[in-house]
């Protein structure tokens, strides 16, 4: 290799690496490999796992998704069937599943926010960084976030130590409790990121602390034009008030610009803004149905000032539904629509609920193009 090569090959390792830690990027970073777990019979939980000295080192190795409640770890065949109740068998539901992880994030990130999200986690959760607890959650169907800012040590290892309970006849009555309809399964059975992103910024949407994400409606929709509503909330975390600039842009699925909005606020400190803007009309939109899954996305960009803070996005499909009382019939977009579907479980043989991406991904698809399906139920976990 010449030397202009290696020259130009390390210019190139510096812009990219320039780029991944530019201030403003929010990233994004599934964490589910590289995590071992242990399960502790004991009705009263042990504290011990979660401090960062604690042993590990002969837990069985695991990836999220997963659950306890399966095989691998009884070493039944089908605990619903062999053991349905937790009378039958109180072992594998009084006890403690502790799972733990190793992690380090590099000091370029210093001053942003870092926070956990767990796409689901059955049922009670506690998480610990670093010996401190973190946050916790009650309930196995809904998404959460904590924010673990104050105890992440930057460049160097942490430890991350998830608690979770999946008794059913808790003390707390959380549901899922005596359900018999659909099966219950211990652990962190979706998955996890690890998110870093501006003190200005959109935050976690299902927060019960504050408003976040975004809400995207279409009051108005026809063949010939839509509009589209988009409420933002963007917090400020800096200790002072900071003048944001809203832009919200709509893209089709070419990624060619259909409308773009922008709005300005000053945002007070530990203060959440929430922005109602108001797009279109887009001429002669692309509607969804099931025959076209046709979807617009709504990109939102944060600026502090004149420097981008934060980026999000959301998906959007323009149509309009009616119900006609005379016919008893359901219309989409002017036409009649009869559902074809189905009630579905998130469970699969061996994996209990415990199901990665891909695999939800392949019952869709063989919903849609084997069974000729496009509507789901998606029974009642929540």
């Amino acid at each position: 290799m010449t030397a202009d090569l290696i020259r130009l090959f390390a210019t190139i390792l510096l812009l990219a690496a320039t780029l991944e830690a530019a201030p403003g990027s929010r990233v994004e970073k599934i964490i589910n490999r590289d995590w071992v777990f242990q399960y502790f019979p004991a009705e009263q939980p042990d504290t011990a796992p979660a401090q960062p000295a604690y042993d590990d080192s002969r837990w069985p190795a695991i990836a999220i998704p997963h659950t306890w409640s399966t095989y691998e770890t009884t070493g039944d065949l089908h605990p619903f069937i062999r053991s349905a109740s937790e009378k039958d068998d109180s072992y594998w539901w009084y006890g403690w599943g502790w799972y733990r992880k190793r992690f380090t994030i590099d000091d370029r990130y210093a001053g942003r926010l870092i926070s956990l999200e767990f796409d689901g986690c059955q049922k009670l959760c506690s998480v610990y960084v670093n010996g401190a607890l973190v946050g916790e959650h009650k309930g196995g169907y809904t998404s959460f976030s904590v924010d673990i800012t104050r105890d992440v040590k930057l460049g160097t290892p942490n430890v991350i130590a998830v608690r979770v309970l999946n008794r059913r006849d808790d003390s707390d009555r959380v549901p899922p409790m005596t359900a018999g309809n659909f099966d219950v399964y211990g652990g962190i059975y979706r998955d996890i990121r690890l998110v870093i992103r501006d003190r200005l910024s959109v935050p976690f949407q299902g927060s019960a602390a504050h408003e976040g994400g975004t809400f995207v409606t279409t009051p108005e929709v026809d063949d010939d034009h839509g509009v589209v509503n988009v409420r933002t909330w963007v917090r400020n975390e800096y200790p002072s008030a900071r003048l944001c600039t809203l832009r919200t842009t709509i893209t089709d699925a070419r990624g060619s610009r259909v409308a773009q909005i922008t709005s300005r606020e000053n945002i007070q400190p530990s203060s959440t803004h929430e922005f109602s803007q108001r797009l279109g009309p887009l001429e002669r939109p692309h509607l969804w149905s099931p025959d076209s899954p046709y979807l617009y996305k709504v990109s939102t960009e944060v600026f502090d000032g004149v420097r981008l803070a934060d980026t999000y996005s959301s998906p959007l499909g323009l149509r309009w539904f009616s119900w006609n009382h005379a016919e008893g019939r359901l219309y989409l977009n002017g036409h009649r629509l009869v559902l074809r579907g189905m009630n579905r479980h998130q469970e699969y043989p061996w994996l209990g609920d415990a199901m990665p991406r891909w695999i939800q991904q392949s019952d869709m698809l063989d919903m849609r193009q084997n069974l000729g399906m496009y509507f789901q139920r998606t029974a009642h976990y929540p």
